[in-house]
């Protein structure tokens, strides 16, 4: 079926015109389409673009954030491991020959020490100190110090002088022999530099338990005491 069903229905109009309208409308239709979809091609492009570009930029953005994190970190594990050569003991030239002479003074002066610990007393002690603002020296068991670990930091950390008492206290077993008495030492040693995070920790000051002059200590004192005084 034509466009028009009777014949005389095609007079006043020319087909060639409505044909050329058509086609002119269609070619404006596509050209809209094609202009939005070209549109459409190059805003997609466009954010593709963009999106990556700011992708890339957060990566780079968060690979400064570490760096600059880890540069931080390294900054604070360096000044930790400068306070913590600070905080650790030297026996220095001066210092041993304070202790040959510290026994000899032209003044009076008391070294106020405490032994056998740390204990549940040790808590008290140091509130005593810390009002009266005295400073002084606990020579630690090894085996209470693994018993007592936040006092012995807290010992510590209040500025008193930690020192070696050995580990056990037990006379049979530490002074079975010299190297007896160095094995506990080292024991003491190296279980109070874990206890305060500090691993080259060594006061270079031991105690004998029970003193140095007791009859059976005695036979192994000289020898002991060289040994002891090389670490």
């Amino acid at each position: 079926m034509g466009l028009f069903s009777n014949k005389w229905e095609y007079s006043g109009y020319n087909i060639y015109s409505m044909k050329k309208y058509v086609d002119k409308k269609r070619i404006i239709f596509n050209i809209i389409v094609g202009s939005l979809t070209i549109i459409a091609l190059c805003l997609i492009g466009y954010y593709t673009i963009d999106t990556t570009i700011r992708i890339k930029k957060s990566k780079q953005f968060m690979a400064q954030i570490i760096e600059y994190k880890n540069q931080q970190e390294e900054l604070i594990n360096e000044k930790k491991d400068d306070e913590l050569v600070k905080k650790n003991p030297e026996l220095t030239e001066t210092g041993k020959e304070n202790l040959k002479n510290i026994y000899v003074s032209e003044e009076k002066r008391a070294f106020l020490t405490f032994d056998d610990g740390p204990s549940k007393n040790t808590i008290d002690i140091l509130n005593i100190l810390k009002e009266n603002n005295i400073k002084a020296t606990f020579f630690v068991l090894g085996c209470q110090v693994e018993v007592f670990p936040e006092t012995t930091n807290k010992i510590y950390n209040e500025g008193h002088y930690i020192a070696n008492h050995g580990y056990t206290h037990i006379y049979k077993s530490i002074y079975q022999s010299p190297e007896q008495v160095l094995l506990e030492f080292n024991q003491c040693n190296q279980i109070v530099a874990n206890t305060l995070g500090i691993p080259e920790y060594n006061s270079h000051l031991f105690r004998f338990p029970g003193g140095s002059n007791r009859w059976k200590i005695c036979r192994n004192k000289k020898t002991s005491h060289n040994i002891i005084r090389t670490k």
